[in-house]
C-alpha cells in the first residue's frame, strides 16, 4: 500500500514537471490490470511460502529410541531449506547470464549510429 501511495505521488509530480509539448502526457496513469496481477502474484507467493514451514512442522514423525531420547530424521528435515538454496542459485545464475548479456547489449548499442545526424556534427 505504501509502495502504491508512493507511486501515486510519484506519478503526479513527474506530471507536473513534465515539458508542456509532450504528447499524451495525461494518458500516464497506473494500470488497475497490473495492479490486480501484482496484487494476486504477491498473495498467491505469500501463501506458498507460508504453507512451506507449515507442512514441514506437520509432518514431522518424532522416533523414540531406548534411551528415552527423540530423534526426527534429518533427510525431511533438512529437505525444505536444501530445495530453497537450489532455488536461490539457480535463480542467481539466472541473473547474472542476463545481466551479462544486457550489458554486452548496451555495449553494442553505443556503437550504432542512429539514423540521423546528431545537432553537434552539423
Amino acid at each position: 500500500m505504501v509502495g502504491l501511495a508512493l507511486a501515486g505521488v510519484a506519478l503526479h509530480l513527474l506530471i507536473a514537471l513534465a515539458p508542456a509539448g509532450l504528447p499524451r502526457i495525461n494518458d500516464i496513469g497506473i494500470d488497475l490490470a497490473a495492479l490486480v496481477f501484482a496484487l494476486v502474484v504477491a498473495l498467491l507467493t505469500s501463501f506458498l511460502f507460508g504453507l512451506v514451514p507449515v507442512l514441514r512442522f506437520a509432518a514431522i514423525r518424532v522416533v523414540h529410541t531406548e534411551s528415552g531420547r527423540t530423534v526426527s530424521p534429518s533427510h525431511e528435515r533438512h529437505r525444505a531449506r536444501n530445495f530453497f538454496v537450489i532455488v536461490q542459485v539457480a535463480l542467481a545464475l539466472v541473473l547474472l547470464v542476463f545481466s551479462g548479456l544486457m550489458i554486452r547489449t548496451f555495449r553494442a548499442l553505443t556503437e550504432v549510429s542512429p539514423g540521423f545526424v546528431r545537432p553537434t556534427e552539423c
